[in-house]
């Protein structure tokens, strides 16, 4: 700052030495010091007040998303998203997915916005720690909260949750896989968006004539 100001007064006085006494010159310059001094801070306040503002209505206007681990008091809007995603006749059936799937150590992250769950997605491991082996195996998002990226989220948190699992064990996490129907085009688009690849097919799977494609991703 000092270094621009110093060039500023000597390119004002410069032209004008030639005719004016040392006071002149000192008055003058005195003048112009102030005047640029008055001015800089002038635009140092102004950008204060405007960046703060900024930050305030992004502050403001921007909701919040938090990605935590399920906790049992969140079955009832757990729930509420497994019914909206699946064809579940009740919320009896998906209060005992929650339950069941817990107990058989299924890894439960949910994405809440304003105290709602928007959205989850469940992982387990599968082979031994030193493997690195492990399943997305739900993804699901309210039908409101779609096409916000939430989903890619899960699946970064869900990522670095298998990384510190397996960081805990001194292991390291190697590869994310799952698996989902041939035909269902619209998750194939989904999971290659987020990052995964076609690693391969798998033939009457799970259901004669239904093949499920397998997608990974390695760390």
């Amino acid at each position: 700052m000092i270094g621009i100001i110093d060039l500023t007064i000597f390119q004002f006085i410069s032209p004008r030495v030639i005719g004016y006494s040392r006071f002149n010159i000192e008055q003058k310059a005195n003048h112009f010091l102030k005047r640029t001094i008055d001015n800089i801070f002038k635009i140092i306040e102004n950008k204060i007040h405007i960046e703060v503002v900024c930050f305030i209505n992004l502050s403001m206007g921007k909701k919040k998303l938090l990605i935590r681990s399920a906790k049992e008091k969140d079955a009832y809007q757990i729930a509420n998203v497994l019914l909206d995603f699946y064809n579940m006749e009740n919320r009896e059936e998906a209060n005992k997915v929650f339950i069941n799937e817990r107990k058989k150590e299924f890894h439960y992250l949910v994405a809440i916005e304003n105290n709602e769950i928007l959205g989850l997605v469940t992982w387990l491991v599968h082979g031994l720690p030193k493997h690195g082996l492990f399943e997305l195996d739900r993804i699901c998002i309210l039908g409101k909260s779609r096409g916000k990226g939430i989903g890619k989220k899960l699946v970064n948190a869900l990522i670095e949750d298998a990384r510190s699992w397996y960081m805990d064990r001194n292991e390291k996490a190697r590869k994310l896989y799952l698996l989902t129907h041939e035909d269902n085009t619209n998750a194939h688009l989904f999971y290659e968006k987020v990052g995964f690849k076609h690693e391969t097919t798998l033939k009457d799977h799970y259901y004669k004539s239904q093949d499920e494609r397998m997608y990974t991703i390695f760390l």
